[in-house]
């Protein structure tokens, strides 16, 4: 939790997609993170990819979809075991699943 309110706090809210209701979920090596956006009406929350640097986007309509996706993604190599026992991924393909027409889906 410490860990989460460390990045809300560095990142602020004066992202347009975030608005001022998120808490970040996940984070990548490089600073990137994924964030449950919600809204006060909604029972679910949507999931935002922030890429430090680049434009935030809407990546995922709630979070069990972004698990499931997940889930996909290590089943089918997008995420995998590197040889020193990390987990890692292959970003070409992680991005266009998500982005492209071979986006995974729940």
């Amino acid at each position: 939790m410490r860990d989460a309110a460390g990045v809300k706090a560095l990142y602020g809210d004066g992202d347009p997609v975030l608005g001022d209701r998120w808490i970040p979920l996940l984070g990548t090596g490089g600073g990137d993170f994924y964030a449950a956006v919600y809204e006060a009406r909604s029972p679910s929350s949507r999931v935002a990819s922030v890429v430090i640097g680049g434009e935030s986007r809407m990546a995922y309509d709630s979070v069990e979809q972004m698990v499931n996706a997940f889930r996909n993604f290590f089943r089918t190599g997008v995420f995998f075991i590197a040889d020193d026992g990390t987990l890692d991924a292959d970003d070409d393909l992680w991005i266009s699943s998500e982005t492209g027409s071979g986006r995974e889906s729940a």
